[in-house]
């Protein structure tokens, strides 16, 4: 049996004195006084019966049972390491199969970004994509595991957790030769109106900003993908109403699109992640700080480089869980 006070913590202060030749510099690593350093080698020399330094000379010097200690204190630490990051990584990984439903432009764009970056915890990881209804009742009849979603329709519903990612604007959708006054319902009237249809949260969305805002829409056709709805409009059939997600999934059309920022009946989404509380741990958050970060420091910017005044428009929530 190790005697009290032998612990892993005292060998890490006396190595990192042996490696910085003195305990004032390792106090200053270590961000702990000199007192409770030099504390930790007394206690270390009386537990050993022995000196393990040699304070007659500056720097000090390990003596032959320092030496002996070093040594094997330095295995005795990454070992230890080794150990927790191995206890560490299982425990993270203990998700052997997890089903993440997401929206269509989300699961498009960033999707296999996310699942790559949780290769470490998650054995097999399954994307669904579809409509937001139906999605919100595969979460709640255990279906599927994990939600990101653009409805706040759960948000009422009790046993859940939910983590804002970010929100953005609604805009105007034109094709690049429409030559009318942007922003002005009348005149785009004058052309199709390509809608998004009501079978998902987003054509719903739109629709109930449409009714608030008294507009007559005459239109020509309606998608229930992003890509059938923009393409419509890049090849001239009209115009619509979409977000910057759903144009970073088409960037490729950009060119032959004409974007308009609304400044009558603004209107905005938020996109959150939402999972069954107590089953999954720190997994949800871990996935809604993943899939943030990818927008933000690798998907948007690639907007950012064509339509620059949309970066002021995404608004980044501060991640931490909405009860």
């Amino acid at each position: 049996m190790l005697p009290a006070g032998f612990d892993l913590r005292t060998i890490q202060i006396f190595v990192l004195v042996a490696d910085l030749g003195g305990m004032t510099q390792a106090a200053s690593r270590l961000g702990i006084s000199q007192s409770a350093v030099s504390q930790a080698i007394a206690s270390l020399e009386k537990l050993t019966d022995t000196r393990l330094f040699d304070r007659n000379i500056r720097p000090m010097a390990l003596t032959s049972a320092g030496d002996r200690l070093y040594l094997h204190g330095n295995a005795l630490l990454t070992a230890a390491k080794n150990t927790f990051n191995e206890v560490r990584k299982k425990e993270r990984k203990s998700f052997s199969n997890v089903t993440i439903a997401m929206f269509e432009s989300f699961a498009n764009t960033i999707g296999h970004l996310v699942t790559r970056d949780l290769r470490d915890q998650i054995e097999n990881c399954q994307i669904w994509s579809g409509n937001s209804p139906n999605q919100h009742q595969e979460l709640l009849s255990h279906e599927v595991d994990i939600l990101v979603t653009a409805s706040r329709d759960l948000d009422d519903v009790p046993g859940m957790e939910h983590y804002d990612i970010f929100s953005e604007p609604f805009l105007l959708v034109c094709p690049a030769d429409y030559k009318g006054q942007t922003d002005d319902f009348d005149e785009l009237s004058k052309i199709p109106f390509i809608r998004y249809t009501t079978r998902s949260a987003m054509g719903r969305r739109i629709e109930s900003q449409i009714k608030r805002m008294g507009l007559n829409l005459p239109s020509s056709s309606g998608f229930d993908t992003v890509t059938g709805q923009l393409k419509a409009v890049a090849n001239g059939m009209g115009w619509c109403m979409t977000t910057p997600l759903c144009l970073l999934q088409e960037i490729h059309l950009l060119d032959r699109l004409r974007i308009i920022p609304m400044k009558t009946g603004k209107f905005r989404r938020e996109i959150s992640l939402i999972a069954r509380k107590h089953e999954f741990g720190d997994l949800p958050a871990t996935i809604a700080f993943t899939a943030q970060n990818i927008l933000k420091e690798h998907a948007f910017p690639k907007l950012y480089n064509k339509l620059n005044w949309i970066e002021e428009e995404i608004k980044w929530s501060a991640l931490g869980q909405k009860e």
